[in-house]
């Protein structure tokens, strides 16, 4: 909140045509602003996050006081999102239970672009610029498109236990979102998205197999410091939510020998790794599918592919990418 503070009072008053002349300046001081203060308004968020996991404090009422103050003042319902975070972590990686980033499948993508799903090795390369765009969407409107009409969240409404999800389904007026206590779900935001982690169907899918499908990554010092290590120590934070975020180091390195080869992380080049991994991930992970030849169990589980020629091929195409 300092930091907030300290921002807005230094831009408020300094970065004005008084002291800065330039007009280009002084938009581009601006465009840093929102940056900064994104930056430490995320680091409130990850406060928050701990409370709704009950890391923050011993006591219930502690934890859930602070989260409610700090998502509220930036516009997140705590009490809901704190409800489908837990899911979340119940059905990580769950075709029909997992609450956010639920890829598409083979069918779902060809429906969306209007081929046939037998046809869809053949189409050509996904131009860059289609990624491109697709990534600044995504990165401006997609918070809020998950609040409000659950965006990338699984749409399997009617199967809710309790009836609550009957006549719900995704898409704004569908009665699926965060503000609405009648939902029967909600939404995080928490990414789940690399070319080596696999989906599974709801027969295939369990907490271990889901605490598992998670990566870490590396965001150096604004990931450490500013929010506070949720990127870097993602895989333990699944297995044990409870541990406090300034604990989380520690125990990510105790899980590694126990997890082996399960484990994983991308921490290569740090925070521009970081970044690439975002193109990387749009470009390789468009849907899911079973691996070639997959028989019995094997067909419920699934890998990402694509149609840019990179990493395995799709089901239906066996040049090598």
């Amino acid at each position: 909140m300092v930091l907030l503070a300290t921002t807005f009072t230094i831009w408020h008053n300094f970065v004005t045509p008084q002291y800065i002349p330039s007009y280009p300046l002084r938009v581009a001081l601006w465009a840093v602003y929102t940056i900064l203060q994104g930056l430490f308004a995320t680091g409130l968020w990850v406060i928050a996050h701990e409370c709704g996991h009950g890391a923050f404090s011993d006591s219930t009422r502690v934890n859930n006081v602070t989260g409610w103050f700090l998502h509220s003042a930036l516009l997140v319902p705590y009490y809901s999102w704190q409800m489908s975070h837990s899911k979340h972590h119940k059905a990580t990686g769950n075709m029909e239970r997992d609450m956010v980033f639920v890829p598409r499948t083979r069918e779902e993508h060809a429906t969306r672009l209007g081929t046939m799903a037998h046809e869809l090795a053949e189409l050509t390369e996904e131009t860059p610029i289609a990624t491109l765009l697709h990534l600044v969407g995504q990165q401006l409107v997609g918070w809020p498109s998950y609040l409000v009409n659950n965006v990338t969240g699984h749409n399997y409404h009617e199967r809710h236990r309790e009836g609550r999800g009957k006549g719900k389904h995704n898409g704004f007026g569908g009665g699926v979102n965060h503000f609405d206590p009648r939902s029967p779900l909600c939404i995080t935001f928490l990414q789940h998205t690399d070319p080596s982690l696999p989906h599974y169907t709801g027969e295939q899918g369990n907490f271990v197999r889901g605490a598992a499908d998670t990566i870490d990554r590396e965001m150096g010092f604004v990931g450490r410091h500013l929010l506070h290590g949720i990127v870097e120590t993602h895989v333990l934070h699944h297995y044990i939510s409870s541990i406090p975020f300034y604990n989380a180091d520690e125990a990510t390195e105790a899980i590694k020998p126990v997890m082996g080869k399960h484990y994983r992380a991308d921490v290569r080049d740090g925070p521009w790794g970081f970044i690439r991994s975002l193109w990387t991930s749009a470009r390789s992970c468009q849907w899911v599918e079973p691996s070639v030849g997959a028989e019995g169990a094997g067909k419920g589980i699934l890998f990402f592919r694509n149609r840019n020629h990179i990493g395995v091929p799709p089901m239906g195409r066996t040049d090598k990418q």
